[in-house]
């Protein structure tokens, strides 16, 4: 069975953090493209914690770089910077939810279209140091109304084992440059 975040991380691995900054705003410094103070880039490892759509990798790595001015951190991935601003327990919280288009209408099928509602939720906490960082990362998939996605689901070949769904990972990150 194919993956979906596995071919997403693969493929646009600043896909979650694109998707959650268009549905944020942030303060543009200089450069608009790394705004604020660098912290560094991150060595991240995400561990899967829970997995109800059923295909979920067990873990993956990625890199990202981490900037921040007085209130906001910022995930510096790909060419746009995706802006969380500090919670109350000092961590970091980005959310996003944008519509995804699965498979068009299918009238031979008797099927209507199929799209899911992402839903994204990601909360980070940097070290006392600034060198480290861990966090949560979930993914929570709904059909839109009126969508027909049960060829979605495994029971009929599909990439998801139910749909609606979640996905959650773990995350741990260590400094691997100053830049």
């Amino acid at each position: 069975m194919r993956n979906l975040i596995d071919d997403i991380v693969r493929k646009w691995p600043g896909f979650l953090l694109l998707a959650i900054g268009l549905g944020c705003s942030g303060k543009a410094g200089s450069d608009p493209n790394s705004p604020g103070t660098t912290l560094g880039t991150f060595a991240v490892h995400a561990t899967r914690t829970e997995d109800t759509c059923g295909d979920a990798p067990p873990t993956w790595d990625f890199s990202v770089k981490i900037t921040r001015d007085a209130t906001t951190l910022y995930w510096v991935q790909g060419s746009v910077p995706v802006a969380a601003h500090k919670l109350s327990t000092g961590g970091y919280e980005f959310t996003s939810t944008a519509v995804h288009p699965l498979r068009a209408e299918n009238k031979a099928l008797e099927l209507a279209a199929c799209s899911v509602t992402r839903d994204d939720q990601s909360s980070v906490a940097l070290g006392s140091d600034e060198a480290t960082f861990t966090g949560a990362l979930e993914y929570a998939y709904v059909p839109v109304t009126g969508s027909d996605c049960r060829d979605q689901t495994a029971e009929f070949g599909g990439t998801y084992a139910a749909l609606p769904c979640k996905q959650r990972f773990s995350l741990d990150a260590t400094k691997s440059s100053a830049k």
